[in-house]
């Protein structure tokens, strides 16, 4: 599940799942931005 190679992940498991909940939490973020941009594009367009 980590975001980096298995090696690094070993070796960085503290940093890496702290970066893996932050990429989480940021894609969540931009999904909801996208949905939101694009619901106001489609009511602008009609």
């Amino acid at each position: 599940m980590g975001g980096m190679g298995g090696g690094a992940d070993t070796v960085f498991s503290s940093k890496a799942r702290g970066m893996d909940a932050l990429l989480a939490r940021v894609t969540v973020v931009f999904a909801i931005l996208f949905a939101v941009i694009t619901i106001v594009i489609a009511r602008m367009t009609n």
